[in-house]
């Protein structure tokens, strides 16, 4: 099971509400209800820390009938690999006069309470080239023997995003 939500820090006040309506715009699903999966003990210890509240983001997937992260994760690879639309960045750079000054971005698959995470800060302006440049959230490393690259999974993302 895969997770891709947005954190807002709870002092800002943020209308979740209106963040899910916007997300329903770009196709996406934003749940305050955060699925089972074992992601979710790193994610409560990251919010708690980070005193955030996070919606989980799924799309929804026409072949399967299903909505899933998933088709996030399979949309932000045909970004990187051909510029195929995304409907997360799309909702992101669109949208970001709803979104409060710093917001968090969180892609997790394992995550266990206290597991070193990889933060990285980044400007609003910043996402679409980040992900051109990175294919999905994953941690892409390479087997030289086998002469090809390989996701690894277990190191969640957090994007620390500066809204401009």
């Amino acid at each position: 099971m895969q997770f891709i939500g947005i954190g807002f820090r709870k002092s800002d006040g943020v209308d979740l509400g209106l963040i899910r309506d916007k997300a329903a715009e770009y196709d996406l699903l934003a749940s305050k209800v955060i699925s089972e999966g074992n992601f979710r003990e790193g994610l409560e210890d990251f919010s708690g820390q980070f005193e955030l509240e996070c919606l989980q983001l799924a799309a929804f997937n026409e072949d399967s009938k299903k909505a899933s992260s998933r088709q996030i994760s399979d949309e932000l690879s045909e970004f990187h690999r051909v510029s195929q639309e995304s409907s997360l960045l799309n909702f992101l750079s669109a949208e970001k006069a709803s979104f409060p000054q710093t917001y968090y971005l969180v892609f997790a698959c394992d995550w266990n309470a206290a597991d070193p995470t990889r933060l990285e800060l980044i400007a609003s302006d910043a996402l679409k080239p980040y992900f051109k440049r990175n294919n999905s959230w994953y941690l892409w490393l390479y087997n030289y023997s086998a002469k090809r690259y390989y996701p690894m999974l277990d190191l969640p993302l957090v994007l620390e995003i500066a809204n401009k």
